[in-house]
């Protein structure tokens, strides 16, 4: 392009005017001889998609034809220096923008809109959005004619930020759909109209602030000042028009174009007389002040949530700090930099489990109606938000699974869909007052702030710190965040003397004099909330005024300033209409939100005299009106106004209330069980408390939110009928099920209570069924002897009776009760007939998992063929049942066989099976199961790169719980042992010690004591060592059958009994000889050999017999060879070339040596950390290596 000529047609003669992406020229159409105008889009101010966007909707306004648009001749690209550049050439208009020179008067500001929306119509109809209607795209000529240009040429909210946030562009008319990145229609043009009546008609911008960022949120969250407040004398017509047209939600506002145009013709003839202007409605709200610095922390966290570093942000502070404000305004930040924001809330009033979670899925599925018929897993969040049945008849109802992975399969699923979200674009997820939320919806935040670790997922979590005592569940979230490291706290302050005259300032829009600041700040002491109450409440009193466009009020000392929160909002509710008064009290037993006709029903008023109550509460900004699932609601301002009011009135009244209110919500919502519940407690009412805590209880229990259940329950059988004993049983019977599964003590008083009620009722079925829910506490509680007393007094009781599904569940139960405590024999016999009975009653799910134990015990007596079948059975026909978790269960247990029998390679190639089936599946426990697994096998085989790559993602997933933490944590106790850190290793058992010895499963607690032995013999620690090699043994002794893990803790425990130079263990050791050949003849596992050759190594070494020590451990090294295990088979090449070169032999040594070495250099060089590799090297088995021995040539 040359200076003047552009693409050989156009001559640019003059330039008209510059803005931040184009410039303006007056020019010549050289082909077509005419007068046009040529827009050069920069080079380097967007990028290609951007431009290709800008360009084809140029394409598309070129086919307009209407004479209020300014026509689109040619679009095109010329070259310049700096790189490509598009242009427009367009019609050349005569006139000037309708900024240089704005009316006043309303027929000219009438008559230039119409037109404008005649324009607009034109436009919409071809399918054209302007995208950037403002002022300066309004031309007016000389002749009055109005000209609309610039359709299509909008930049993206993002592009108009800079990295600080000023405005670039003008982000002051964007409809908060545009800002926000989501689909526009012909309606984003409108709300930009009505921002420029607002501002031709007011002389000033709706929303006015120092960022583009504080802009867009006073878009989507700020009510307008009425343009009325600037203009007294506009009709009520027009102003409606304009508040219409700026309403948040596109739904809200005029359908198109050509309606808005039939209303605006008639605002001038509007003769109707405007009510009186409040005074409230001159304040300014909405404005985000002396948060600067706490908005920029917010925003960095967000940040380092996108690259996977910060997934929690926890923002707290004392009631009415605004917390929530914050939150809102680091959301519109997210939105308008390209990122999502989803979002729920809490109550004090309580409602369904997992509530503020079903608020996100609602929204989320109504907002991307697409994802619900993509999403597999749509019927396992119906757990969260049962209505998605009724909304989706044809999602599928996931098979039923034990509580626990029921719950785990849930929350799974859940954290899957923010997955997806975020592949998308970052995500914000926010919840409001969690100190309030239910205990399955706190289960549910530890369990994502652990799983989106590294995902570009932010979690942000509001809450009063007051609150922390009133809600045991919370305060231990808070504590497992705060322990686990999961979480960053943003805590709130009060404002200073100066951001509270900012405040002021921007609340009245004017200059704040130092006595009236002195007189709000020191009785609010900076709240926010507390301030803005104060000036509503001196308002409402009549002492300020506003005369000649600014504020007037008597001295400082004739002003009643509240000295409390709760004193300002009585004193502002006192000044209302009666009937207000009334209906605000309801409202506040009702709860922070609250439907109309639920109002209506309980405060008993007409109509029309409750809609003047509400308008007249609405005028005093206690309550607004929203949206909430499609319904309108009310809701009051802010949580404190409720509590407030319903706090202020007596008991007796109080109770009065919550019976109204209760009876209104059962007539209007008759499921809200758990509201119901909460009001009929208030209200006194035990027979209708009962009767919906049982039912809130069993709701909860059905959505896997068991701690819900237990307050439900116990809240029923406070008020449980006397002459209704069986119900009475069955409900004591699940509450000590939900007891047990969220391990709150009381269970056995539970279950003693129920066993009394069926034993007094006679009720066989039930008494034996209890006295299995008693053999699981015991199990569960680490008590093997007493859960067995449990579980075989339920079989002799069940099978007095007919068979039935219980009794088959017993049986099945003992036998997985005698395969973990490696009584195979016993298991077998108990499988065998709970197999037989499964199958005569038809009962699948006891048959799988019957199976299940069966083939373990046949594995554990040698017969590992029969075994392996059985199990491969119990997972086909889970498969075909729906099962997939008692699949896992079956696959997880034929890599354990293969582990337990040393055959690495067949372990390795079961557990990524069974990681690719529960990835699958989304059967996360046994995905995380068999990743911990892999890890070990890994570790094993020597591939130390893939384990320490295997382990991390293990670390960061966070789903190592319970008895796979001690699993998984024995097994980096191992690694780290290897690598010469056996410090670290003690560290990490001692932290798990309470959950290990809790256990008396061998195949958990014998690795765990073996690691421990090990860290002890190697720091030197004696009296350690004892107490676990005692551990062990005891632990062996006790059982008919040894586990596969029995092997190598016999080694290790007669490798500490010679450390610990105690001569009188030689014995001891002789019998752990004898318990590891006994193991040998009962399992016979592929590591016996090498086993056994390194005792006997340590035994004749203890006896001074060299020779037959170094032919033991040349036995050792070839039997680690075959195993597959190649640190071992190092160890024990180096323990011969150490007692060959003692021997004399220092040739025949450095054979070992030399593989050793070849052994520990390939190790060494798959550990990636260098502090870690440099720890091996001179700490671990490479030191031992050169202690003792030269560099051989």
């Amino acid at each position: 392009m040359s200076a003047d000529l552009l693409n050989g047609r156009y001559r640019l003669e003059q330039e008209l005017g510059r803005g931040g992406m184009s410039v303006v020229y007056r020019a010549h159409d050289l082909l077509l001889d005419r007068p046009v105008a040529v827009k050069v889009l920069r080079p380097g101010t967007a990028d290609d998609e951007s431009w290709k966007r800008v360009l084809a909707e140029a394409r598309s306004a070129a086919r307009l034809n209407h004479p209020n648009i300014v026509s689109i001749y040619d679009v095109g690209e010329g070259r310049a220096d700096d790189g490509p550049s598009p242009y427009i050439v367009m019609e050349l208009v005569d006139g000037r923008p309708l900024n240089a020179a704005p009316p006043r008067e309303f027929p000219v500001i009438v008559a230039v809109a119409e037109r404008v929306l005649e324009a607009l119509a034109h436009a919409h109809d071809h399918g054209v959005i302007h995208r950037d209607l403002k002022p300066e795209n309004i031309l007016l000529t000389a002749g009055g004619q109005v000209k609309l240009m610039d359709f299509g040429l909008a930049q993206s909210v993002a592009s108009r930020l800079t990295s600080g946030g000023a405005v670039v562009g003008t982000v002051f008319y964007i409809a908060p759909e545009q800002a926000m990145g989501r689909g526009v229609d012909g309606r984003a043009d409108l709300y930009a109209l009505g921002v420029v009546l607002y501002e031709l008609v007011a002389g000033e911008l709706p929303f006015v602030a120092d960022n583009a960022l504080a802009v867009v949120s006073l878009h989507l969250h700020a009510p307008p000042v009425t343009p009325r407040a600037h203009r007294p004398e506009l009709t009520p017509a027009f102003e409606s028009l304009i508040l219409r047209l700026l309403a948040k939600r596109p739904e809200d506002r005029p359908a198109g174009a050509r309606e808005t145009l039939q209303l605006l013709r008639g605002v001038l003839g509007d003769g109707g007389q405007a009510a009186e202007l409040s005074l409230l409605d001159r304040i300014v709200r909405g404005r985000l002040v002396g948060r600067e610095r706490e908005l920029a922390e917010a925003i960095g966290h967000y940040q380092r949530a996108i690259a996977g570093e910060e997934q929690v942000l926890l923002v707290t502070g004392e009631p009415g700090i605004g917390k929530t404000r914050l939150v809102r305004e680091l959301l519109a930040h997210v939105e308008v930099t390209g990122g999502q924001a989803v979002s729920g809330e809490c109550f004090a009033e309580g409602g369904a489990p997992f509530a503020p979670f079903a608020e996100i899925l609602r929204r989320t599925l109504a907002e991307r109606p697409g994802l619900a018929k993509e999403d597999p897993l749509l019927g396992e969040l119906a757990t969260f938000a049962p209505d998605l049945a009724l909304r989706f008849p044809g999602i599928e109802r996931p098979a039923e699974l034990d509580p626990a992975s029921q719950q785990q399969r849930a929350f799974e699923a859940f954290t899957f869909l923010l997955e997806r979200l975020s592949a998308a674009a970052p995500l914000a997820v926010f919840l409001d007052d969690i100190h309030w939320a239910d205990a399955g919806s706190l289960q549910l935040i530890h369990y994502l702030a652990r799983r989106v670790r590294r995902l570009p997922i932010l979690l942000v979590l509001t809450y009063r710190e007051i609150e922390i005592d009133e809600n045991p569940p919370f305060a231990r979230l808070l504590q497992d965040l705060n322990r686990e490291r999961l979480a960053e706290r943003l805590k709130l302050g009060r404002l200073s003397r100066e951001q509270t005259r900012q405040l002021l300032q921007a609340m009245f829009a004017e200059e704040i004099t130092p006595d009236f600041l002195d007189g709000v700040f020191r009785e609010s002491e900076g709240n926010p909330f507390f301030i803005e109450e104060i000036c509503k409440s001196i308002i409402d009193s009549g002492k300020l005024a506003f005369e000649d466009g600014r504020w007037r009020r008597p001295s400082i000392a004739d002003l009643e300033i509240p000295q409390s929160i709760r004193g300002a909002i009585l004193t502002r509710v006192a000044k209302l209409p009666e009937a207000a008064r009334e209906a605000m009290l309801m409202a506040a037993i009702l709860g922070r939100e609250f439907e109309f006709e639920t109002l209506q029903r309980a405060v008993e008023m007409p109509e029309e005299s409750l809609i003047s109550a509400l308008e007249a509460a609405e005028h005093a900004q206690l309550i607004s009106e929203t949206r909430r699932n499609g319904d309108v609601v009310f809701t009051f301002a802010h949580a404190l106004i409720p509590s407030s009011l319903a706090e202020a009135v007596s008991v007796l009244r109080r109770r009065l209330l919550h019976r109204r209110a209760a009876t209104a919500i059962e007539a209007a919502h008759p499921d809200a069980w758990e509201v119901l519940a909460y009001h009929w407690i208030e209200a006194g009412d035990d027979e209708r408390a009962h009767l919906f805590s049982l039912r809130a209880g069993d709701r909860a229990y059905a959505s896997l939110a068991r701690a819900e259940s237990v307050r439900h329950y116990r809240a029923a059988l406070e008020r449980w009928p006397e002459d209704d004993l069986e119900g009475r049983a069955d409900t004591l019977a699940k509450l000590g099920d939900c007891l047990l599964l969220t391990a709150t003590p009381g269970v056995g008083d539970v279950y003693g209570e129920a066993l009394r009620i069926y034993t007094r009722l006679g009720r066989t079925t039930q008494i034996g069924d209890i006295e299995r829910r008693f053999g699981r506490l015991f199990y569960e509680s680490g008590d093997r002897r007493r859960a067995m007393e449990h579980y075989r007094r339920a079989l002799e009781i069940l099978e007095a009776g007919r068979p039935t599904p219980e009794l088959a569940m017993a049986l099945s139960s003992m036998s997985q009760m005698t395969m973990l405590a490696s009584e195979y024999e016993e298991s077998l016999a108990w499988g065998e007939r709970a197999i037989a009975l499964a199958a005569d009653l038809d009962v699948e799910g006891v048959r799988i998992h019957a199976l299940n134990n069966v083939g373990c015990s046949l594995c554990g007596l040698g017969q590992l063929e029969r075994g392996l079948a059985l199990l491969r059975e119990s997972r086909d026909r889970a498969v075909a049942a729906g099962q997939p978790h008692d699949a896992a269960r079956a696959l997880v247990n034929v890599g354990d066989v293969h582990l337990t029998l040393g055959r690495l390679a067949e372990a390795r190639t079961a557990y990524e099976e069974l990681m690719e089936f529960a990835g699958r599946y989304r059967v996360v426990a046994f995905e995380s199961a068999a990743r911990e697994r892999l890890v070990l096998v890994l570790w094993l085989l020597g591939q130390w790169d893939a384990a320490l790559r295997l382990e991390r993602a293990v670390r960061e997933s966070g789903t190592a719980t319970g008895l796979t933490r001690v699993w998984h944590h024995t097994t980096v106790a191992r690694m780290q042992n290897d690598l010469g850190r056996p410090a670290e290793a003690r560290r990490i058992l001692v932290d798990l010690r309470d959950d290990a010895e809790r256990n008396e499963e061998l195949q958990t607690s014998i690795p765990f004591l073996t690691q421990l032995t090990r860290a002890a013999r190697l720091i030197g620690d004696d009296e350690a060592g004892r107490d676990a090699v005692e551990g062990m043994l005891s632990r062996m002794d006790a059982v008919s059958f040894f586990d596969g893990s029995c092997g190598p803790a016999l080694v290790e425990a007669v490798r500490w009994m010679e450390a610990s130079n105690d001569g009188g263990q030689r014995a001891e050791a002789q019998q752990c000889l004898e318990r590891l050949e006994r193991q040998t003849r009962q399992m016979n596992p592929l590591d016996a050999a090498p086993n056994l050759a390194e005792v006997h190594a340590v035994l004749a070494r203890w006896d001074g017999d060299l020779a037959e020590t170094a032919s033991r451990l040349e036995e050792a090294a070839e039997g680690w060879r075959t195993v597959g295990v190649p640190y071992n088979r190092a160890e024990a090449l180096i323990a011969r070339g150490k007692i060959l070169a003692a021997l004399g032999e220092e040739a025949a040594a450095q054979s070992p040596i030399h593989a050793a070495r070849a052994i520990l250099d390939d190790l060494g060089s798959r550990i990636d950390d260098p502090s870690l590799r440099e720890t091996f090297e001179t700490h671990g088995l490479p030191a031992t290596l050169r202690s003792g021995f030269a560099p051989a040539d």
